[in-house]
């Protein structure tokens, strides 16, 4: 039963419905006693949220299928159903009137109906639609039903913020906003419709339980507090009310804002003033202001009270203090300022004006007024009663209460603190010309001193401070001062004994100048070497003053610091093309007179300065040669001047002293006139590429070229970087002696130690050995050759009596039994000799003549034959070797000669080599090392000849030489 019914039930119910809708709800099952019944009525709605059977009618009598439709429930509000009803096109399949048993479906809620969800969730995508209908003119839909909707929603757990259901004081319906929003209001509703108006305030239609349910959600929905009526002041005035320390207000809106004080400082109120107190809410006593309660608790406001001194109210309103009636405030707020000299100074001291300029901004016959009110509160001895503090006293020294004298204008009203009080009888008017403009003075007055006296001594003035205020400045004096300016330096003489650091005297110009600025025109260094310079002397018609002006601070002592400017003095005139050569000369003759001032100058502070007068003739002895000498003026400064011992070496680059430094000068300054490395290689340079092609070679012009490269290696560490870009310059005079052609050459294309001319290079003549360490670190270089080893053995001498007889029978062709024929000539010898001597001969001569190699000769003396090519000067020496055991081989002292020499001995020791002579082809190595025959250009030849003839000591020298000079 409970499967086949249902179904079949469903069927006939959507029958009836179509064809007799009001008689359904009687074919609706209800709960039955009977359990069996019951189980087939619960089956049959369990399967009716899926039916596609239209067993429904929504509110327009459309037939609908439960699974299409949103079915009201009975337990619901009906204001929920009045609402989504109201919707009508919006919601078409909403059923308001269910036919069947809603109650069916508290155990099975699959049914969509109007739960909160739903209700929450048409609301929000219908909000307009909502808003239209309940803000209509005649609204269906009333503030009640509203809020029986909202407590369905809030019991169901949905939020409202969104929802268009917050009704206002006003009528109208807003969205729900979160709490961060502006409230709107749900308590003290009758003073926000009284003073604010209903536009913020909940309507009184939605019950106050559920209002209560609403301030306790996150809307934004509020009881009245500080914060609330801060918003309230802030959105609901016609001019905003923020927090500030004042705001202008519209007099008509004045009873308005006492009411809203009234009731802010009323019991009634939600909150305290003082929560509010940062807001302009107290008004003025003019009514055209509103201030803080912080701003009337600061002390920059004056709490006036009947009894006070009627000339205060009308300066404290002129200068905008502002003014508050102590009965406008609430009792235990109820403040007040004293009315007496101190109240007064506190209240001005927090203003923010200048309080010396107070008097410009009031009516002048109200402060002359007030002015005596403060002045009969400053009797003598009035102050040491009045408990004021720092800030007050400030104000009272700043307040304008005096007359005093600016320049020639007479000042009305002015302030302590800007006066000064000249010293008794002084009238400010007959010094105002010498006085600082800047400065206001007063003569004496016995009220001026009382508050000087407590609060500023300093501005009462002695002489001396009158002195130091004086300022009469650089400016050019007209003589129709000269009188009045002679009675104030008559001041000076009687009232000021020391030096004075301020204008006061005339120059020859007539311009006030600093006393320590003008030299004594009675000393003779100053009026040579300040020739001319008028601003540096005391006026002619003031110099008979010049005994007191000495005493103010006027130079009349020779000082260091003086004759530094002496010195800068010459130098700018001689740098501007004045003919200073006498006075140069005089100043010269005074430092070398007596340079004990010097001692004190830096050389560094004079060393480019023009004082030093040079000699007219720049080389000696010969004048002609000047013209080869750097331009130089006739006065010099002392780097461009040279000792005379150092004459030989700068004379191109330096002056000579017209009068030479004495000792002890010398002694103060050790770099005067001393060489530098760039001028001495400068000098060397013009000397070796103009100097030298027009002047004759000479002993004397040898022996200055040699002083200059001494100097030079003595100094050789400071010269390396400047002769090392020289490297390519001929400067360096190449010859054995002063006889010689001269010749100059560079650095880079001088070796030393070698023995000849190369194709790119000089050999380093005698005059340059002295220099090797400079020249070689110029640029030039040097041969080097290594050390042959030592002969491994000592071969006994010939006997002499023995040997030269035989030498003798050889010369002379006797008793000789074999020959060598080379080149078309012949050497003759004994065979015991060459046999004795040398090993390879006694086994060749052993035996016949045939088993050693001898062929018949001329005379019928046998020929031994020599190896292919082989020169007959080898063949001699080899001889010579044997008969006397000495190696002797003559070379020509020329290029050419080393070339044919080293190709004999080459081949000498090929001979050695074949006769195995080991001891004579040794001796031939070391004649070719001796002589340094081997080059850059010969020794790859040279290794390759030993390697071939098996001369390993030639061989390994030749690697040597090259490897230790670069040679490729």
């Amino acid at each position: 039963m409970q499967q086949l019914v249902p179904p079949l039930y469903l069927e006939s119910l959507e029958f009836i419905n179509l064809e007799f809708p009001d008689q359904i709800s009687r074919f609706w099952p209800r709960r039955l006693a009977k359990q069996e019944e019951e189980l087939v009525a619960i089956s049959l709605y369990q399967k009716l949220p899926a039916t596609e059977h239209r067993v429904l009618r929504a509110w327009d009598d459309t037939l609908l299928s439960p699974r299409a439709a949103l079915v009201h429930l009975h337990r619901h509000p009906e204001a929920v159903k009045k609402l989504l009803t109201a919707l009508q096109l919006r919601l078409p399949t909403y059923v308001p009137e269910p036919s069947f048993d809603t109650d069916f479906f508290d155990e099975w809620p699959t049914l969509r109906h109007d739960s909160a969800s739903e209700v929450a969730a048409l609301l929000r995508q219908h909000s307009e639609a909502v808003m239209e209908i309940c803000n209509q003119a005649a609204p269906s839909i009333e503030p009640g039903d509203i809020g029986l909707v909202l407590e369905h929603l809030v019991d169901g757990g949905e939020s409202v913020v969104g929802m268009p259901l917050l009704p206002l004081g006003n009528g109208n319906i807003v969205q729900f906003q979160d709490g961060s929003h502006p409230h709107v209001f749900a308590s003290h509703t009758e003073h926000i419709i009284r003073l604010f108006g209903p536009d913020d305030i909940i309507s009184d239609g939605i019950p106050g339980d559920v209002v209560q349910r609403l301030i306790d959600l996150p809307v934004n929905v509020g009881a009245l507090d500080s914060k609330g009526i801060q918003d309230l002041l802030q959105r609901r005035c016609l001019e905003p009310i923020i927090p500030g320390v004042r705001m202008e207000i519209d007099g008509q809106k004045l009873k308005w804002h006492q009411d809203l004080l009234e009731w802010i400082a009323s019991s009634d109120s939600p909150v305290l003033l003082e929560e509010l107190a940062s807001l302009p809410l107290i008004p003025t006593i003019d009514g055209r202001q509103l201030i803080s309660l912080e701003h009337a608790c600061d002390g920059t406001v004056w709490c006036r009270e009947s009894s006070e001194d009627a000339r205060i109210q009308p300066i404290l309103l002129q200068l905008n203090i502002t003014v508050v009636d102590l009965q406008t405030l609430p009792g235990p707020l109820r403040r007040s300022n004293k009315a007496d000299v101190a109240g007064v100074l506190e209240i001005l001291s927090q203003s923010r004006s200048n309080l010396s300029d107070l008097h410009k901004s009031v009516r002048v016959e109200d402060w002359a007024r007030f002015a005596a009110l403060i002045k009969s509160w400053l009797q003598p001895g009035s102050l040491s009663s009045v408990a004021i503090n720092s800030k007050t006293h400030a104000a009272l020294a700043s307040l304008p209460l005096f007359s005093g004298q600016h320049g020639n204008t007479s000042i009305p009203f002015v302030s302590s603190s800007d006066l000064h009080m000249l010293p008794h009888p002084v009238d400010p008017v007959s010094l105002a010309r010498y006085l600082p403009p800047h400065l206001t003075f007063a003569p004496f007055s016995a009220e001026l001193s009382t508050i000087l006296q407590k609060y500023d001594q300093s501005r009462i003035m002695s002489f001396d401070a009158l002195f130091d205020k004086l300022n009469l400045q650089h400016r050019r004096l007209p003589e129709s001062e000269d009188v009045s300016l002679r009675a104030l330096l008559e001041l000076f003489r009687n009232h000021h004994p020391r030096r004075y650091y301020q204008p006061l005297i005339p120059d020859g110009n007539r311009y006030l100048r600093v006393p320590n600025q003008l030299n004594d025109h009675t000393v003779e260094l100053f009026s040579t070497c300040f020739h001319d310079r008028q601003h540096m002397f005391v006026h002619p018609a003031f110099r008979d003053l010049i005994d007191d002006f000495r005493r103010l601070g006027v130079h009349h002592e020779i000082r260091p610091a003086g004759m530094l400017k002496c010195i800068e003095a010459i130098d700018e005139d001689t740098r501007r093309g004045q003919d200073t050569r006498l006075r140069a000369a005089w100043l010269w003759d005074f430092i070398n007179r007596d340079p004990s001032k010097m001692h004190e100058i830096a050389y560094t502070r004079v060393r480019g300065l023009r004082f030093i007068p040079r000699h007219i003739q720049r080389y000696q002895s010969d004048e002609t040669l000047d013209t080869y000498a750097s331009d130089l003026p006739s006065v010099n400064s002392p780097d461009d001047m040279c000792l005379p011992k150092h004459a030989l070496i700068l004379w191109t680059q330096r002056a000579s002293f017209a009068t030479p430094p004495r000792p002890v000068v010398e002694a103060i300054y050790p770099s005067l006139g001393a060489p530098t490395i760039d001028h001495v290689v400068d000098h060397l340079l013009v000397l070796a590429t103009t100097v030298a092609a027009v002047r004759p070679a000479s002993n004397a012009f040898f022996l200055e070229i040699s002083q200059v490269y001494e100097w030079l290696q003595e100094n050789l560490e400071d010269a390396l970087d400047r002769l090392g870009q020289l490297s390519e310059e001929p400067i360096w005079l190449n010859i054995d002696g002063p006889e010689d052609v001269w010749t100059w050459r560079p650095a880079a294309r001088l070796v030393f130690d070698a023995l000849w001319d190369g194709d790119d290079y000089y050999r380093a003549r005698r005059s340059l050995e002295t220099y090797k360490e400079l020249i070689r670190s110029a640029g030039a270089s040097q041969v080097i050759f290594p050390e042959l080893p030592s002969p491994d053995v000592e071969h006994a001498p010939h006997p002499d009596w023995a040997m030269s007889e035989c030498l003798r029978l050889r010369l002379a062709g006797l008793l000789c039994d074999v020959r060598f024929e080379a080149e078309e000539e012949e050497v003759l010898a004994h065979r015991v000799i060459l046999a004795a001597v040398i090993p390879y001969f006694a086994t060749a001569f052993a035996g016949d003549f045939a088993e050693g190699g001898l062929t018949a000769g001329p005379a019928n003396i046998p020929t031994y034959p020599l190896p292919e090519d082989t020169l007959i000067i080898s063949v001699r020496s080899v001889v010579d070797y044997a008969y006397t055991g000495q190696f002797v081989f003559d070379i020509p002292d020329t290029p050419d000669g080393a070339t044919i020499g080293l190709e004999r001995l080459l081949d000498l020791i090929k001979l050695c080599n074949f006769w195995m002579i080991d001891e004579l082809k040794g001796k031939i190595v070391r004649a070719i090392a001796e002589r340094q025959l081997v080059n850059q250009e010969n020794w790859n030849a040279v290794h390759e000849h030993a390697v071939t003839w098996n001369a390993e000591d030639l061989a390994h020298y030749a690697e040597g030489a090259a490897a230790m000079n670069g040679w490729t």
